[in-house]
């Protein structure tokens, strides 16, 4: 993940940015989950998921641009407090 913001943009509004390897995926079988990722995030509304707000591919890298929220994700917390009451 990557903490960016949108060229040009006078109010620099800052967004997350997953990159992923086009050759990874393909190898990996993971071109499926890559594509789902993408098309469930475009289109979901809701107060608790992240908005996908960008995607884009260079000839060896996928992008995801995403609305940022600062202090980490869902996973990294419940790992860190093992349980949230």
């Amino acid at each position: 993940m990557f903490l960016c913001h949108k060229k040009g943009d006078p109010q620099r509004k800052l967004f997350a940015m997953k990159v992923l390897s086009k050759e990874k995926t393909m190898t990996r079988n993971l071109k499926r989950y890559a594509l789902t990722e993408r098309n469930v995030m475009s289109v979901i509304n809701h107060p608790f998921m992240v908005k996908l707000n960008y995607a884009f591919q260079s000839t060896t890298k996928l992008f995801l641009v995403m609305d940022y929220y600062p202090g980490g994700d869902l996973g990294k917390l419940i790992g860190k407090k093992r349980a949230i009451p």
